[in-house]
Order: structure tokens, then sequence, then C-alpha cells
């Protein structure tokens, strides 16, 4: 997301931030280590955290296993992740609630 220079606001200031920062995180229910990141939603501090564990000495180019926790606030209608960054020619995994109130996930490839 590009945020203009000259705006100034705290919204502005803390996308920016949080745009660029990467925290460790570990799980107190499964004792997994995640990479956390933050993303506001609302200019009122609620935004959505993502957090990937990937195992420790995956070699590159190589399968492995990951584990994603997304936490969304209630009054967001669905979120994505785009595992390079752009939503085309990467995978991306996109979530939602349910009528049920369970959560949905779909896997999408887009061209």
């Amino acid at each position: 997301m590009r945020v203009p220079a000259a705006s100034g606001s705290r919204l502005a200031d803390s996308l920016a931030a949080s745009a660029a920062e990467s925290v460790v995180y570990k799980d107190p229910d499964t004792g997994l280590t995640f990479s956390q990141n933050f993303g506001l939603y609302k200019s009122d501090g609620r935004g959505v955290t993502f957090r990937v564990a990937i195992p420790s000495g995956v070699s590159s180019y190589t399968p492995f296993r990951a584990v994603v926790q997304i936490v969304v606030p209630n009054d967001v209608g669905w979120a994505g992740l785009a595992w390079s960054g752009s939503m085309t020619k990467n995978p991306l995994l996109t979530f939602w609630r349910g009528s049920n109130n369970a959560p949905l996930l779909s896997s999408r490839w887009a061209k």
C-alpha cells in the first residue's frame, strides 16, 4: 500500500510502521514459533494479524509444510494472504466466516 508522505495522519504513520515490522510470537497452546506481522485495518488501532511458522532447516527450493494463523476482527468481511506479496502468479489463501460462524478457507491462483 502506498501512503502519501505529506499525509502525516496517525493511520498513515501506523500503516507505514506496521508494514515493516515483523516480530516473533510463540503460541502458548501449540508451542510453535511464528513470524508475526500486523496490518492496521481501522484508525482506532484494530487490524489483522498474520502469523506463519516454517520448520527450521528447510532448504531452498524444497517442499515444506507451513502453519498459518490469521487473527481477523469480526467486522472484516474476508481477508487474504498472497504468499509472494502480489496476487497474480502466486498462491493466494482467502478466508471468511461462514453462515454457521465457522471459518472457511479457499486456496486460489490468479493468472
